[in-house]
C-alpha cells in the first residue's frame, strides 16, 4: 500500500481530522533519526586518495588474510644445485593454482641471502607476468643462501623482512616463495712461469744437449748388441 503525507489523520470525538503538512513532516523527520541505519560489512576497504591498504600500511585498516591464495614455487636454484661466486645464476618460478594470474602487476622482486643472517639482499628486479631472471653473487663467502622470490615486492605477513608490509591483500594473491642453495667459491689457478733469467735458462739448455745426444748414441749400441 502506498501512502502520502495527505493519509495522515487523526480522531478526536469520532470523526477525522487531518494532521497539517508541517506535522507530519516533523513526525516523519523524527521517526527516520530513530531508525537504525544500514550498513554493508565489506571484507576490506576500497584504496582512497589518501592511503591504498593494498599498497602500503594504512593506520586504522586491519585485514584478514584471504581465505585462499596461491603460492611462488621456485624451480631453480634449489637445494640440490650449486653455483660460483661471480657467475651468472638462473632464477625460475611458476606459481600455483590458486594464484590468480593478473598478480602480480607491477614488479617481481627477488632478494637473496645467507643462511643463518636476517638481512635480505635486493637482487633482481623482475617485469611483472616474468618467470625466469638471471642473477650474479659477487664478493661473498662459500657457503649455504637463500632466494625469496616476491610479487610486487609486498610482504604479506611482514614475516620475511623482504619487501614492504601492507594492511591487505586481494584473494588469491600470490604469497612470496622461498629457495635455498649452495655457493661455491672458485679456486684461481695461475700458470707456472719459470724463476730463472731466459739466458740461464737457455744455458742450461745448451750444457744439457751433449749429455742427452751421448746417452741417446750409447742406448740404441746397447739395444744393437743385445739383438746380436
Amino acid at each position: 500500500m502506498k501512502c502520502s503525507i495527505l493519509d495522515f489523520s487523526i480522531f478526536f470525538d469520532g470523526s477525522r481530522q487531518d494532521l497539517p503538512q508541517e506535522m507530519i513532516l516533523t513526525l516523519l523527520q523524527l521517526v527516520a533519526a530513530q531508525a537504525p541505519s544500514s550498513t554493508v560489512a565489506t571484507s576490506a576497504p576500497a584504496p582512497s586518495a589518501t592511503c591504498d591498504p593494498y599498497n602500503t600500511v594504512c593506520a586504522g585498516v586491519s585485514c584478514a588474510l584471504p581465505g585462499t591464495g596461491g603460492l611462488v614455487r621456485l624451480a631453480s636454484p634449489n637445494t640440490t644445485a650449486y653455483f660460483y661466486v661471480g657467475q651468472p645464476i638462473n632464477i625460475t618460478w611458476t606459481y600455483s593454482d590458486l594464484a590468480d594470474p593478473q598478480y602480480p602487476t607491477q614488479s617481481v622482486n627477488i632478494y637473496y641471502r645467507q643462511v643463518g643472517t636476517d638481512a635480505w639482499t635486493s637482487w633482481v628486479i623482475a617485469p611483472p607476468k616474468s618467470k625466469t631472471a638471471f642473477g650474479t653473487i659477487n664478493n661473498v663467502a662459500g657457503g649455504n643462501y637463500q632466494v625469496v622470490v616476491v610479487p610486487d615486492n609486498i610482504d604479506v605477513t611482514g614475516g620475511l623482512k623482504a619487501g614492504k608490509t601492507v594492511s591487505c591483500v586481494h584473494d588469491q594473491w600470490p604469497y612470496p616463495g622461498t629457495a635455498e642453495f649452495r655457493l661455491l667459491v672458485p679456486f684461481n689457478v695461475q700458470p707456472y712461469t719459470n724463476p730463472l733469467p731466459a739466458n740461464t735458462n737457455a744455458g742450461y739448455g745448451l750444457s744439457l744437449s751433449p749429455l742427452l745426444g751421448g746417452l741417446i748414441v750409447s742406448a740404441v749400441c746397447g739395444l744393437a748388441l743385445l739383438l746380436n
